[in-house]
């Protein structure tokens, strides 16, 4: 049985990887339901007046997210892509990167496609 102190502990170094990882995965997703849920809200509002720019202005929030998301996924995808396999925690650290890349992706097309709702519809349709 291993004992505590004999353990590898993770460097600080190690520990903002694992951090900034996180944070490329949860990212698109809390940025993708955040302007679902917010950009449904300023439809209402944006039918009824006839102002875009704040439905504009919450897509291009999520978007700029979504894109810090999608380049801290690349930047250890790139960092990453030579790891052993082998090795959990650098193959666990690959894969966290690919799934932020591929959430970041999913998420931007969310966006866009919730972008086209302002531009199509007219006032009180």
């Amino acid at each position: 049985m291993r004992r505590a102190e004999n353990e590898d502990r993770p460097t600080p170094a190690e520990l903002r990887d694992d951090m900034l990882l996180w944070v490329a995965v949860l990212l698109p997703l809390f940025a993708s339901g955040i302007n679902i849920v917010v950009g449904y809200t300023v439809a209402h509002w944006v039918s009824d007046v006839n102002h875009k720019t704040m439905a504009y202005l919450v897509s291009a929030i999520d978007f700029i997210l979504c894109l810090c998301a999608l380049a801290i996924g690349l930047n250890f995808q790139r960092r990453f892509s030579n790891a052993s396999e082998d090795q959990p925690e650098a193959g666990r650290r690959y894969f966290m990167a690919r799934l932020g890349i591929l959430l970041s992706a999913f998420a931007i097309l969310v966006i866009i496609a919730s972008t086209l709702v302002p531009v199509i519809l007219h006032p009180s349709d």
